[in-house]
């Protein structure tokens, strides 16, 4: 069996194993990493039992230099011989792969598989895009969190603007926020409308608050902020704002994902993060949804800048700075 010094030895810098048996899928990745302009060998297997032979470097896989040891694992959860969850449960028995980021790419929106991924440790969840562009951009989302490997300019344009990818580290003794003036907190904010985020850091700026705005252009990119440190321990913002409507993942999935994840994650309830949806629906039922699933605070989107400003100073006063006032409005 490898041990951990062997393990340093033979991983690449930045080639990702791929686990996935439909062979129209494996395509398409590979041309997203081609069209993402991320340079990284790609190695893929067709099963779970091939993806452990070659993590184990048995043959065929036992020339390190043909089939190194990889920086990122990528796997699809329904597979012949041996599942995703299967090899992910495999990976984190093992201790010198036990660190080995493990990506779940799948196409199951099963609350019940993400609720299985993270308790096995998977180090992000995401479910497969149908739009090619989008893959595209979830490929540079890797890139630039797990591999050490340089995007073209033309790519890098395309991500979270960097102060955005940068994830401030919560002080847990600051978790319990006292009265007294605002310190700088952080706020994740998933939005796919630029212009709204624009107002809204406009506005915290018009009311005199410093606080740090993170931003998600959909469900899917929140989950990756909250699980960057790992399925294990989320990073925890000092206040998450949820848009609605949004691609790829909305805020309701959000909310439905959060819900499942509290039962196993003790670290996430209802006096850690509070949980605002700022969305433009006036619906009724869009609100109480949105409550049923565990929002602390349902506001709508103004239409004018003094009401942004009036948000933002409601936002700071209620969450973030003084004690938390929770209550559903």
């Amino acid at each position: 069996m490898m041990d951990l010094m062997e393990m340093e030895d033979n991983v690449s810098d930045s080639a990702v194993l791929v686990a996935e048996d439909d062979p129209s899928d494996a395509s398409l990745l590979r041309r997203a990493f081609t069209r993402a302009g991320v340079t990284a060998p790609l190695h893929f297997v067709r099963d779970g039992r091939e993806a452990i032979d070659y993590l184990l470097g048995v043959p065929p896989f036992d020339n390190r230099a043909v089939y190194p040891l990889p920086r990122l694992v990528l796997l699809d959860l329904n597979m012949p011989r041996m599942s995703g969850l299967e090899v992910l449960a495999w990976l984190r028995r093992e201790p010198s792969l036990v660190s080995l980021p493990v990506v779940i790419l799948t196409s199951s929106w099963e609350v019940e598989d993400m609720r299985r991924a993270n308790l096995l440790g998977a180090t992000a969840y995401h479910v497969k895009p149908q739009d090619p562009d989008q893959l595209v951009s979830l490929v540079q989302f890797f890139a630039a969190c797990w591999l050490d490997t340089k995007l073209p300019s033309s790519a890098i344009q395309g991500l979270v603007p960097a102060e955005d990818c940068m994830l401030p580290q919560s002080d847990p003794s600051t978790s319990e926020l006292t009265g007294g003036a605002s310190a700088a907190r952080t706020v994740l904010v998933a939005d796919d409308d630029e212009n709204d985020v624009l107002f809204l850091r406009r506005a915290f700026q018009k009311a005199g608050l410093s606080h740090t705005i993170i931003h998600a252009r959909n469900g899917q990119e929140a989950i990756s902020c909250l699980t960057s440190t790992g399925a294990a321990r989320l990073w925890l913002p000092d206040l998450l704002l949820l848009d609605l409507k949004m691609p790829l993942v909305d805020g309701f999935d959000v909310l439905g994902w959060l819900r499942v994840i509290s039962s196993s994650l003790q670290q996430w309830g209802p006096r850690s993060v509070p949980v605002v949806v700022l969305s433009a629906s006036c619906l009724p039922q869009d609100k109480e949804k949105a409550k049923d699933l565990g929002a602390q605070d349902y506001l709508v989107k103004p239409v004018n800048s003094d009401e942004w400003i009036t948000i933002a100073k409601s936002l700071n006063e209620r969450w973030l700075g003084g004690r938390r006032r929770p209550g559903f409005h």
